[in-house]
């Protein structure tokens, strides 16, 4: 089974069979040998799935494997059009499309923790308390869920799918500048009405609110 790679310089490949499988995105360095074509698979959640049998060498070591390729819809921020993995899962046990399924919410989870550490600082090194520092992790857990609700009330308004668009740095930036001049041109008791009302007349109230937003000043450049 695989269970540790390094590439590209010191590139290692362990093979036993009391450790259990696993799926990885491989390192454009990998040696890889192609045992089969793509084969189409079907489709998922942002594009068309395929995979095919491959061969990873190493210092006499060889391990089979499958390498699943997604072919985007829609190419990402870094203006990739394909997610390549390799797994030596089983077909058996998890098939090409679920793979890919598991690997790309497993990309979105990062993503919410590179998020919550470079935008909404999670990780302050001066908290030296660790009830200090859960709060801090908490608090900008808490202003990721804000910022996504955000993102999905300018997506349902403007009609277009903010997913790789929205930067949340850009968002919290203006947030952090018009903030306090905000609170002064309107002061706590003109917000205290949105504390009775219904969630869809909130969400209403958050549509007509963006309706006038123009969310192009916070896309990615």
């Amino acid at each position: 089974m695989l269970t540790a790679i390094s590439v590209p310089s010191d590139f290692s490949l362990e093979l036993s069979e009391d450790k259990p499988p696993s799926s990885f995105a491989p390192h454009e360095n990998l040696p890889i040998e192609e045992s089969s074509e793509l084969v189409g698979e079907g489709l998922t959640d942002g594009g068309e799935v395929f995979s095919q049998t491959v061969v990873i060498s190493y210092e006499g070591q060889d391990l089979c494997c499958r390498r699943i390729v997604v072919k985007l819809e829609q190419p990402t921020r870094d203006g990739e059009t394909e997610i390549a993995l390799l797994t030596n899962l089983p077909q058996a046990a998890a098939s090409s499309l679920l793979v890919a399924q598991l690997y790309r919410k497993r990309w979105r989870v990062e993503t919410l923790f590179q998020v919550a550490t470079e935008t909404f600082h999670c990780e302050i090194k001066t908290l030296g308390y660790p009830r200090a520092a859960l709060f801090s992790f908490c608090m900008a857990l808490v202003a990721y869920n804000l910022f996504s609700c955000l993102k999905a009330v300018l997506g349902s308004v403007h009609e277009t799918d903010m997913e790789g668009k929205l930067s949340y740095y850009y968002l919290a930036e203006e947030l952090d500048a018009t903030y306090q001049g905000m609170m002064i041109a309107l002061p706590p008791e003109n917000w205290q009405d949105l504390t009775t009302i219904s969630l869809p007349q909130f969400s209403s109230w958050l549509q007509d609110a963006r309706a006038v937003s123009q969310p192009e000043s916070f896309y990615f450049n």
